[in-house]
């Protein structure tokens, strides 16, 4: 929305505008990433979910949940996107259904960096976490004080994530998250109209 204020981008254009290389990047709205209502495939759920379906039908249970979290949390560039998604039909007319996937919020990150200039992470650091007091608040998983577990008969340690994408990236505190509130609540950071 920040980007939208600038004139950089347009709600209601189409995706093509940014991300050409995407093949139905004509029949879907900023707006539609947005909203979830794009009907582009979840490249996580839907897809990698897929293809890793196999491989871990062969593991111990500890080994499937380590082995998953490891596909399913690494970085994706924009390119191996494209690719896993790219040759998928979308699961629905743009605009007429909700459905979540991580795709919308990874395409509306690259356009972030695209049209900014910057990584994901330092635009959100530079414009948002700063400006807000955010001081324990990252772009990058990798900041996390805490690992990342799962619970079953044991505990798994899973490390830290890595994805650094817009679809996932931030690691946070209670504390910093009631600044956030507070900025949604009070309207922060952008006009009245984009609120």
């Amino acid at each position: 929305m920040m980007l939208v204020e600038e004139g950089k981008v347009q709600l209601d254009a189409p995706l093509q505008n940014y991300i050409p290389e995407y093949t139905y990047s004509s029949q879907v709205t900023i707006r539609q990433l947005l909203n979830m209502t794009s009907g582009i495939p979840d490249m996580i759920n839907e897809v990698i979910a897929e293809e890793i379906a196999d491989s871990l039908k062969h593991l111990s249970k500890k080994d499937a949940i380590i082995y998953e979290n490891r596909e399913l949390s690494r970085p994706f560039s924009l390119h191996e996107v494209l690719e896993l998604v790219n040759g998928r039909e979308l699961n629905f007319q743009p605009g007429e259904k909700i459905r979540y996937s991580n795709t919308n919020y990874s395409f509306l990150g690259s356009i972030v960096e695209r049209l900014s200039g910057q990584t994901l992470a330092a635009f959100m650091e530079e414009h948002i976490f700063e400006p807000l007091g955010m001081k324990d608040t990252s772009a990058n998983p990798e900041d996390a004080t805490c690992p990342g577990y799962e619970r079953t008969d044991e505990i798994i340690y899973l490390g830290y994530g890595r994805d650094r994408s817009g679809d996932g990236c931030i690691v946070s505190t209670t504390h910093d998250l009631c600044l956030w509130l507070n900025a949604v609540l009070k309207k922060k950071l952008l006009s009245q109209d984009s609120w």
